[in-house]
């Protein structure tokens, strides 16, 4: 009786929900961060809205007096992705997946992402801020659509540097010595070719 109650409030949100949603990806499953798959079927759906993918360069400026300033490039800056999904009671277990996202967030968590059947970047990515919002429940109180933003930040566990051509070797406080004393014996000799008072 009540699951019957709430398939037909929700139903009108499902069905302008699933017109917004071509028909590749009602045919596919588009997109997974850890044990979250996202697909579209007319038996479950969990999917973004829509996502944003941020890339950008670590710039470092510095100033001089009566010039422009000089811009140095140090690297890129972390990808950024952030999307929207909507909960849907009629097509989704509403808690198991809010659940995995707070788990997730909570705990560190970090895997490859996954979206439109693409992997993003090199390297995994973590939740940085996760919220929701719930849009629509029933009689009694039942979340019946929920509107979530998730965004994550590209993990990168290692710091792999390029290898550095090693100047200093076996011998070189003996050399540093040598180059001295032969310095101070040319300014020395110079010296004795002039006089001083």
């Amino acid at each position: 009786m009540l699951k019957g109650i709430l398939t037909d409030i929700a139903r009108e949100e499902t069905s302008n929900y699933l017109d917004t949603i071509d028909f590749y990806t009602k045919m596919n499953s588009i997109g997974s961060f850890g044990k979250i798959i996202f697909k579209v079927s007319s038996l479950e759906t969990l999917s973004p809205n829509d996502y944003e993918v941020t890339i950008a360069s670590k710039v470092k400026k510095h100033s001089l007096i009566n010039s422009p300033d000089i811009t140095e490039y140090q690297g890129r800056e972390l990808i950024t992705v952030s999307f929207g999904i909507k909960l849907l009671y009629s097509l989704t277990n509403v808690s198991e997946a809010i659940g995995k996202l707070n788990k997730y967030c909570n705990e560190g968590h970090h895997f490859p992402l996954v979206l439109g059947g693409k992997k993003i970047g090199d390297h995994n990515f973590i939740i940085k801020s996760f919220s929701r919002k719930i849009t629509k429940t029933d009689k009694i109180g039942t979340p019946l659509v929920i509107d979530c933003n998730i965004s994550l930040e590209e993990y990168i566990e290692e710091i792999t540097k390029k290898p550095q051509l090693q100047i200093q070797q076996k011998g070189t406080k003996m050399l540093e010595r040598k180059t001295v004393a032969m310095v101070n014996s040319v300014i020395t000799k110079e010296l004795g070719k002039v006089r001083l008072w």
